[in-house]
């Protein structure tokens, strides 16, 4: 137990204080001044109405020093020790016992990557198509592929981190070798999926799930090199706060961007180079894509447009696609005379 104002600061430890339980006489100190104990393990032993009540440490720690002798009395609260936390290095397991799995996983990877390169890194949109699977198969397969490899990926490499030990051996080398083999792999499948995605939007365009979709694909890739990094520099303990910051970072992108004016801008510009478009799907995109959407050409602008009119917020309910469509829609005009209006090419 801590007692936290009288913690300090010393060097680069943070230095604790161990209060007494209740009050009492000292009856043993089993621990001397640097010793390092593990958690649990029992430093002072007092007596109190006849009981004898321990004080035990709540972690891992080195005992900086040591403020009572057999026989004080003390009162409750009062403090017995001071101590700091300490690292215990893991025991490393056997090298083959972690080794071994990895070894094979890379080897079954590393097949697979060069069996489906012709596939995974096709040059047209045609080449995705086999017997029988479609452009958009094909996508979800590598989407598929990429989340159960980086899972088999992060949790081996976390298995193998731990057994490996923490200390400067060859051990820990032949874990970077092999680590860093599984995740540049994985990183090989990162950008097949992506790959797929983007020949797959050749074919029908960008979508907001598609969007999201390539943006949790590149996260995953994010995931496994903080995972990388964090096993190099031995700072496992990063990876937790690297993976939440990763997905707090992608999720205000993904906002900032504005997936449906995105998705319909590029819709736009597709429609422009191939003649090729699903104003239907265009039609139901929120407020975003508003500005985008009138580059299309009039008949087709009126078409997806129509039914839509400015929407006035309070200040204290103020929506910044509302307010930028604001300036594009007529306030007032139903879906009939809506063809009759003149809307701007924001172009």
């Amino acid at each position: 137990m801590t007692t936290p104002d009288r913690a300090r600061e010393a060097g680069s430890a943070l230095v604790h204080v161990l209060p007494a339980p209740v009050s009492g006489v000292v009856i043993g100190v089993e621990v001397t001044a640097g010793e390092v104990v593990a958690a649990e393990a029992v430093l002072v032993l007092l007596e109190s109405m006849k009981m004898e009540v321990p004080a035990a440490a709540a972690e891992a720690l080195r005992v900086v020093a040591i403020d009572v002798a057999v026989g004080d009395m003390v009162e409750e609260g009062q403090p017995l020790l001071r101590w700091e936390a300490v690292r215990v290095p893991y025991r490393a397991g056997s090298t083959v016992e972690w080794a071994v799995p990895l070894v094979l996983v890379d080897a079954v990877l590393a097949v697979f990557v060069a069996v489906q390169a012709a596939v995974m890194f096709a040059a047209r949109p045609d080449a995705l198509l086999g017997t029988g699977t479609t452009a958009a198969e094909r996508a979800r397969q590598g989407f598929g592929q990429l989340v159960a490899v980086t899972l088999i990926a992060v949790v081996l490499l976390a298995w193998a981190g731990r057994r490996a030990g923490t200390d400067r051996s060859s051990g820990r080398r032949l874990l970077a070798l092999l680590g860093g083999g599984l995740v540049v792999l994985v990183l090989v499948v990162v950008a097949s999926a992506l790959r797929r995605m983007a020949l797959y939007e050749q074919y029908f365009g960008w979508t907001v799930l598609r969007l999201h979709v390539a943006a949790f694909e590149v996260w995953l890739a994010v995931v496994l090199v903080l995972c990388g990094l964090a096993w190099t520099l031995r700072r496992v303990d990063l990876v937790a706060r690297g993976v939440v910051l990763a997905a707090a970072g992608a999720l205000l992108g993904l906002n900032l961007m504005s997936p449906d004016a995105v998705a319909a801008s590029a819709n736009v510009d597709r429609y422009a180079a191939t003649g090729k478009v699903d104003l239907a799907y265009l039609a139901r995109l929120s407020d975003d894509a508003v500005p985008a959407l009138t580059r299309l050409p009039a008949a087709d602008k009126v078409s997806v447009l129509e039914g839509r009119v400015a929407q006035h917020d309070p200040w204290y309910a103020v929506n910044l696609s509302r307010l930028r469509a604001a300036r594009i829609l007529p306030d007032t005009a139903p879906p009939s005379e809506l063809g009759r209006l003149d809307i701007p090419d924001q172009s």
